[in-house]
């Protein structure tokens, strides 16, 4: 039986080599030419496709998003909307209180400048805020400073649980320092011990609700009868005086 002839052709077709198919002209195996793929256009050729380019650049930059700013650039944005009320309050000084900031501590500076931005911009609320931070920060110098949890419990040779314990049961003095505690350094003794004495009148002071700060100010406050702080009364031994100190003012309370 004869072969079809295009069945010929087509297996003359696929007998070519790779290397014959891959080539742009003709081949003239079996009966008909068989002719390779052209390569694809290349659109930057000529004019109409730079243009082509050209707008396929716009609509891919039009379709990106804008870029972000920098962090810093946030940051730096941020400061200056938060300084901007100490600026102004810097600017209307008057020369004497000017002066006077210029030999400030920077700290101390800058809580007057807050202070008078609060007035000015009729913070009541943030005046409040600045005039108790002030008395703390009086009442912690009066104290010789705080000491944190850990360095307590390193000075006194005990756990951190343990030096809790006691505050919890107002055996020592603890203030709120942003949310931690802290331990004011006056209510040691010359040992690194703690005064004799103190744990009964904290708890006296407890009972009538006096803590934290509070009982720190009444440590410290002079009393009109003795001529003294408790504090002192407490380092000269004499206990009995201190706790009268502090249930006077739970009979004053009561009264």
């Amino acid at each position: 039986m004869n072969t079809p002839l295009i069945t010929q052709r087509y297996k003359a077709a696929s007998s070519a080599s790779r290397k014959e198919r891959a080539t742009t002209g003709p081949v003239t195996r079996g009966f008909l030419p068989v002719w390779t793929p052209r390569p694809s256009f290349n659109v930057s050729r000529g004019p109409l496709g730079i243009r082509l380019i050209s707008m396929s650049l716009a609509k891919k930059n039009l379709a990106e998003p804008a870029p972000e700013p920098r962090a810093e650039d946030e940051l730096q944005l941020a400061f200056e909307r938060m300084i901007e009320p100490l600026r102004a309050a810097f600017e209307q000084l008057p020369l004497q209180d000017y002066r006077r900031l210029k030999e400030a501590e920077p700290l101390d500076a800058c809580m007057t400048l807050l202070q008078r931005a609060a007035r000015a911009n009729a913070q009541p609320r943030l005046a409040r805020n600045l005039r108790a931070f002030e008395a703390r920060e009086a009442l912690t110098r009066e104290a010789g400073g705080i000491i944190t949890p850990s360095e307590l419990a390193q000075k006194l040779g005990k756990s951190r649980q343990t030096v809790k314990d006691w505050g919890d049961a107002y055996k020592i003095l603890w203030v709120d320092n942003n949310g931690t505690r802290a331990y004011p350094r006056c209510q040691f003794d010359a040992h690194g011990q703690l005064l004799p004495g103190l744990d009964r009148f904290l708890q006296t002071l407890a009972r009538i609700g006096i803590t934290g700060w509070m009982a720190l100010e009444t440590l410290l406050g002079v009393d009109p009868k003795y001529a003294a702080s408790p504090l002192e009364l407490l380092q000269q031994g004499r206990i009995d005086d201190a706790l009268t100190c502090a249930s006077a003012l739970g009979d004053s309370g009561a009264a």
